[in-house]
């Protein structure tokens, strides 16, 4: 960035550095200074385009209803077609314990020992973690829907669940949304923050 580039080129003119060596050329201190802030400012320059283009990129895939990036547990990202398919060895085992946690009362301790003695490992090929589990029963990724750059969106792989039974897994795990009741009504709550 310019304020290290700027820093380092200080320390070349104040002899704290007797050279720097690029795989390109070797900057001495009496060298020209105004080559190697140009070249510097080049990189810069080239780093916040490739910046833009990247960001422009992930926010285009978004708004075609894709997931930029790598797909959750129970997912597969499809190299050749670019999309989000179904885990055919991961999904149906993931959908079962949604099912366990919303119907049947279990804790997220038993439905991580339930799946995993029906077989389910991360990626890795170990064991899933309980934290692993909390998170992923927390993603609306599930229901058909991602955050990205915090904003929930519709996407176009096939959903997991259900929003009713998402709702009722929330519920479960003590992550419901909690509404704050107010006593004492203020005639200017709220206007300042």
């Amino acid at each position: 960035n310019s304020l290290d580039g700027g820093h380092v080129a200080h320390l070349l003119e104040t002899g704290k550095l007797e050279f720097i060596r690029t795989p390109e050329r070797t900057y001495h201190p009496d060298d020209s200074a105004l080559i190697l802030a140009i070249e510097n400012g080049m990189a810069v320059a080239f780093i916040q385009d490739l910046r833009r283009g990247v960001n422009r990129g992930l926010e285009g895939k978004a708004s075609r209803g894709w997931l930029p990036g790598r797909a959750p547990l129970g997912y597969l990202n499809d190299p050749i077609a670019k999309v989000i398919v179904p885990d055919p060895l991961r999904f149906a085992l993931i959908k079962r314990g949604w099912e366990l946690i919303a119907s049947k009362g279990y804790t997220l301790a038993q439905v991580q020992r339930e799946l995993i003695a029906e077989g389910l490992t991360g990626r890795s090929g170990k064991a899933v973690g309980t934290s692993l589990l909390y998170a992923l029963f927390r993603r609306p990724f599930y229901t058909g829907k991602f955050m990205f750059h915090g904003v929930l969106r519709d996407g176009k792989h096939p959903p997991m669940v259900t929003q009713e039974l998402f709702d009722k897994v929330q519920i479960a795990l003590g992550n419901a949304p909690k509404v704050k009741e107010h006593h004492v009504q203020h005639p200017y709550a709220g206007v300042f923050t």
